[in-house]
Parts: C-alpha cells; structure tokens; sequence
C-alpha cells in the first residue's frame, strides 16, 4: 500500500509597525518567496521582504503601510 503525503501549507502573516496579523493565505515551507510575493499582491498588498520562519512554521511577509506612509 502507497502512503500519500499530504502537502502542509503553513499561514502567512503580515507585519506592519503595528504588529502581525494573518492575510489568509497559506504556503508549504518549500515554497519560494516569489510564489508568496505574487499571492500577496494579487490580493492588493505590497509586500517588500519575506520569509519563513522555522521555529514558529510559518511565512513572514513585511508590506507597506500606505496609510502611514502617507
């Protein structure tokens, strides 16, 4: 009998000056970060760095805060 591997998607968080909140979308740790920048905007944020933080198990994405910005 063949055991399949569920793919694990871990959340991606959001972090402005004002903290991390989730952004609702989710990617397996293998993803690259191009593939993360790319869902992000295609739900209207901006995105500047990101990462995957191994302890915690779960994706970073630091955006601009146009409201503050502004």
């Amino acid at each position: 009998m063949l055991a399949l591997m569920r793919k694990h998607y871990r959340p991606v968080l959001i972090e402005t000056y004002q903290g991390r909140s989730p952004s609702g979308i989710y990617a397996p740790p293998t993803a690259h970060p191009t593939d993360v920048s790319l869902a992000l905007r295609a739900k209207g944020l901006v995105p500047y760095r990101i990462w995957f933080e191994p302890e915690e198990d779960l994706w970073v994405a630091k955006v601009i805060d146009w409201g503050r910005a502004a």
